[in-house]
């Protein structure tokens, strides 16, 4: 007996039965590689968005800044930031090396001035970041962020980010005064906006401003000297062999009391990006379980309203095995293709999404969370796990059709022609 022909000629004879059991399956399926795909874009983002704006592929300080790196130590800056510059980008593992001074600050929107002195009504709190806009291209591109009608800073001129622009209304030409305290000593600036920029995350985007590395040195009193030192490497080079020639080069050349370390060694960033992973592993298992609920349901309901067919095939000669065989190859065929649809589709979403990416800004707050995600979110469809969710969807489809056939096969064909 062709049980295989039998099967597919049941699955076209009793279409709406078969369309209802496929559109389930295949959009559990669905959903399924979407969110996988969400996930990796995730992951992705975050490691992208560390590298970006906060360490670099690795990051260079003194040895002694991160005991006090609260405190703002003013002893412990790389002194000849440049001459580090060009022993770093000889280094034939180096894309590109960039100077930083990030430092807290308090910025007046409104002040007066008595008696030759600026005195502000109010300050509040800013992170204020200096950098070297021409060698920050190949990095992090704040170009790339302006608003239509801004540019980037020349001397005695910053820019601000748009989460900072709009809560205090400010606007390109608009100035307002800097104050940097800490270790470094009370030292004030009068800032003109040269421009705002929409920064893709939104913990940047709320109280950011970016100056001049030169300007922040001068504010700082530390002319010559960075905070630290970012590096990237260029693609296919393995971060942990570059860092290690990277510091041998810079002990070569005099810098002994500089501290080296990969990006997933910085504070909590390796550890954060493995528990980010571990939650959306958790959150995938979550969806499978509904999703694997779902396929179950379908399948055996499918097979329990038609006892009626079951006796009648065992009635004209079908064996218990021979029953068993057939209704898992129907279950099989509708998995397989409700399986493929389901891929097909979510990936045909996907691939555009993972162009245009999905906003989710809009729908969260991020600037109130403690995820270092963008706005927008780029999903990234996975080959191994798209496939996983395939052979997944159809093995689970076709398996789960053993309960109730062989409950069935057990049945005197008498008893199941009398079922409902």
């Amino acid at each position: 007996m062709k049980i295989a022909s039998i099967a597919l000629r049941n699955i076209f004879r009793n279409k709406w039965r078969s369309f209802l059991s496929l559109s389930a399956i295949a959009l559990v399926t669905f959903t399924i590689v979407f969110l996988f795909a969400i996930m990796e874009g995730m992951k992705l983002d975050q490691r992208t968005t560390m590298a970006k704006f906060a360490t670099g592929d690795a990051r260079i300080r003194n040895a002694g800044f991160e005991k006090y790196q609260f405190i703002a130590p003013e002893e412990f800056m790389i002194p000849d930031y440049d001459k580090a510059i060009a022993a770093l980008r000889a280094d034939p593992a180096v894309e590109t090396a960039v100077g930083r001074f990030q430092f807290p600050a308090q910025v007046a929107v409104k002040w007066e001035v008595i008696f030759g002195m600026n005195w502000p009504g109010e300050t509040n709190s800013t992170l204020a970041t200096g950098l070297d806009f021409s060698d920050e291209k190949s990095f992090f591109s704040l170009a790339s962020y302006l608003v239509p009608g801004g540019r980037l800073p020349g001397q005695g001129e910053i820019l601000v980010s748009g989460g900072f622009a709009k809560k205090f209304n400010l606007k390109p030409g608009d100035s307002l005064i800097l104050y940097s305290g800490g270790t470094w000593g009370q030292q004030d600036a009068v800032l003109k906006i040269s421009g705002i920029v929409a920064l893709p995350l939104a913990q940047l985007n709320v109280n950011s401003i970016y100056m001049a590395l030169s300007a922040a040195q001068n504010l700082l009193l530390r002319q010559g000297q960075a905070e630290e030192i970012l590096i990237r490497f260029k693609p296919g080079v393995a971060v942990g062999d570059a860092v290690a020639a990277v510091r041998t080069a810079l002990a070569r050349n005099g810098f002994k009391d500089l501290d080296v370390k990969p990006w997933n060694e910085i504070g909590n960033a390796g550890t954060f990006i493995d528990l980010a992973s571990k939650i959306y592993y958790f959150m995938a298992f979550f969806f499978f379980i509904l999703g694997t609920t779902v396929i179950i349901n379908t399948t055996m309901m499918v097979i329990y309203e038609r006892m009626r067919e079951i006796g009648t095939l065992r009635a004209m000669g079908m064996t218990g095995p021979e029953m068993i065989r057939l209704f898992f190859m129907e279950a099989f065929f509708i998995g397989a293709a409700a399986a493929f649809v389901g891929v097909i589709l979510g990936s045909a979403l996907i691939l555009p999404l993972s162009v245009s990416g999905v906003d989710f800004g809009k729908l969260i707050d991020l600037g109130k969370t403690n995820l270092d995600i963008s706005d927008v979110i780029y999903p990234q469809l996975n080959l191994v796990s798209t496939l996983f969710v395939f052979f997944y969807s159809t093995a689970v489809s076709s398996l789960i059709s053993f309960i109730p056939t062989r409950r069935a096969a057990k049945i005197e064909p008498v008893e199941a022609l009398r079922s409902i």
